[in-house]
């Protein structure tokens, strides 16, 4: 993405990280510093630039771990940004993405709790003006049966032999 429109962007960016790549390609006598050291282009979290493995390297299957040992290597002997080299390479970026999405994970499992609890409660209340399911089990089906029977006699057929004998009385 050009530089120019990065601008746009960052105006959102409350998780924002800024990712520099390439930084090995540059020409000689310049650098990024300006950018990784966010004067110019302000961001709430850090830039971090990243050097990727060359077409070379992935035609020759050059082992990712040899990579990154290569990748730290650059920064290191860089003039321009040994300075910078703790805060630079993939590990470096993947350890901030990591602590990023579990700082938003934390944040977010109490309300992600409280609307499990939420959810729970409303069935549970939806359960008991439905009727709690009937068991499998030979003998919970038939005491269930019988209490619905019983219960059934009681609304409807007693009050209705009540009525009879009334009638014929």
């Amino acid at each position: 993405m050009p530089l120019s429109l990065l601008g746009m962007l960052i105006q959102l960016g409350e998780r924002t990280f800024g990712v520099l790549t390439k930084l090995d390609l540059m020409d000689k006598g310049t650098d990024a510093l300006d950018v990784l050291e966010g004067r110019a282009y302000k961001l709430q979290h850090p830039w971090v630039g990243i050097v990727n493995r060359s077409q070379a390297d992935i035609n020759r299957n050059v082992d990712m771990i040899i990579a990154r040992e290569k990748e730290q290597e650059f920064f290191h002997s860089s003039p321009e940004y040994a300075h910078l080299a703790s805060r630079m390479g993939s590990e470096y970026l993947a350890k901030l993405l990591s602590q990023q999405l579990e700082a938003v994970i934390r944040a977010r499992i109490p309300s992600i709790t409280s609307l499990i609890n939420k959810t729970i409660d409303e069935l549970e209340s939806e359960m008991d003006h439905l009727g709690r399911p009937i068991g499998s089990d030979a003998g919970v089906i038939n005491e269930t049966f019988e209490l619905n029977c019983i219960g059934l006699k009681q609304t409807y057929v007693t009050p209705f032999m009540y009525l009879c004998r009334l009638s014929y009385i």
